[in-house]
């Protein structure tokens, strides 16, 4: 049964922050993430805006750039506009809503689906955290309940009430309500629904780094880091960064930044998935089960959703969702395109963007007339 807590009821923890040092470790937070990111804006932008002029050339429609950063998309008087991967589709209410993980769990839980076992906290409930983590004897995750997305405030691995406090620092940074959920094996696995139909499914294993025989886990990750920011070709639009869901998922193998693994030796370097690239990526299109496929489309129907990824941790997605030991851990409006494209096998690729172009000229939805 699903764990929850009420927040102001709980015994209070040492962890507790006050207001104006909750905001300075936020904002410490949040320009470091920026400016990590900001070295591969110009990727990323190039990207969108390489994806976004194919998509459009390939629907008969034109593409241009706006001075305000949007890009207009137009064909037979209807018109649309796009920011990178957003799309004028689904309302940032339906985001918001969507966003909340545990109102999201309970919405799952209402359709019979299964969710990881899941407590909301605060850092003044933190000990209602602990009591979780020992009472379900096993390693968890730790994350914001809502409002942020590509990993931002997340720390997986966590076995120790020491973990589970340094993951909650971080975590506050981005607010002051959290999760903690158990940490589900399994790959995690997307499944892309465009008005209830499904386009695409996408397993995104864990970013990895190569050996080389004579380089340190650490130099591996600044190679890694330059080889996304000055490849020919794009392979990932975020840094993958050190921090705490490294360092565990490091010490679980008995490695750590220091460790120099063997010639093409292969490492998974964190538990969240967020950071991966494109080798880490695969299409798996056609090997759902069609009764997952059916129960997940229902979902993001009931919830008014049109362009949705559906991400699970799942052992077998072969097997029906009751059968696979598969829980439905996040679904995310309006998600990234990119993991679509930045695959493993390019041959492989579905047209994402196209698929969705043709579907708001067509249906004259998402769009507006000039």
């Amino acid at each position: 049964m699903t764990k929850s807590a009420t927040l102001a009821s709980a015994p209070r923890s040492g962890l507790r922050l006050p207001l104006p040092s909750l905001n300075r470790l936020r904002r410490a937070l949040d320009w470091q993430a920026a400016v990590q990111r900001r070295r591969l804006a110009p990727v990323r932008a190039q990207f969108y805006r390489d994806l976004w002029r194919e998509a459009a050339a390939s629907v008969g429609a034109e593409c241009t750039q706006q001075r305000s950063g949007l890009t207009l998309i137009s064909r037979n008087g209807l018109a649309t506009f796009v920011r990178g991967s957003e799309l004028m589709l689904d309302t940032e209410l339906a985001k918001t809503v969507a966003g909340d993980r545990v109102m999201s769990f309970a919405m799952f839980q209402a359709r019979g689906l299964p969710v990881p076992r899941h407590l909301a906290f605060s850092a003044d409930t933190l000990i209602e955290a602990e009591r979780f983590l020992a009472e379900l004897g096993a390693p968890v995750v730790v994350k914001p309940l809502a409002g942020t997305g590509g990993g931002r405030g997340v720390t997986t691995g966590i076995e120790t009430p020491q973990a589970l406090r340094r993951a909650a620092r971080y975590a506050s940074g981005y607010g002051r309500a959290l999760l903690v959920e158990e940490e589900c094996s399994g790959a995690s696995v997307r499944l892309t629904y465009l008005d209830g139909e499904l386009i695409d499914v996408i397993r995104r294993d864990p970013p990895t780094v190569i050996g080389t025989g004579t380089e340190t886990i650490s130099a591996l990750i600044a190679q890694e880091n330059r080889r996304r920011r000055y490849g020919e070709q794009p392979v990932a639009l975020s840094p993958l960064r050190i921090d705490d869901d490294m360092r565990n998922t490091l010490k679980r193998s008995g490695l750590g930044l220091g460790t120099r693994p063997d010639k093409g030796q292969r490492l998974a370097v964190k538990g969240a998935v967020n950071e991966n690239a494109s080798r880490e990526n695969h299409n798996i299109s056609g090997s759902v089960h069609a009764d997952t496929i059916a129960r997940l489309g229902a979902l993001v129907t009931d919830m008014g959703v049109r362009f949705s990824g559906v991400d699970l941790i799942a052992q077998d997605t072969g097997r029906p969702l009751s059968e696979a030991g598969t829980v439905v851990s996040e679904i995310n409006v309006n998600p990234g395109l990119h993991h679509h494209y930045l695959i493993s096998d390019p041959a492989r690729t579905t047209p994402l963007a196209r698929i969705v172009l043709e579907r708001m000229f067509d249906h004259r939805t998402g769009v507006v007339a000039l």
